[in-house]
């Protein structure tokens, strides 16, 4: 009878997993990433833009930046 001791160890396993507790993230660290987020997308817009009133392409602005290093 194979089938017996691998049922019980499928068991064990199942119940370990179970048992694991999953990590929770902290309230601190959870509004320090939104926070830094929203600080990007605001850094995102302004260039976007600023791009826009100016006429100038990302694919400029990328060519231009690989110049200058």
């Amino acid at each position: 009878m194979p089938r017996g001791p691998e049922k019980k160890v499928a068991a064990k396993k199942n119940e370990a997993h179970l048992k694991k507790k999953k990590k929770k993230c902290h309230k601190c660290s959870k509004a320090r990433r939104a926070n830094e987020k929203k600080e990007r997308r605001k850094i995102q817009n302004k260039t976007y833009y600023i791009r826009r009133k100016w006429n100038i392409s990302l694919a400029l602005m990328l060519s231009r930046s690989s110049t200058f290093s």
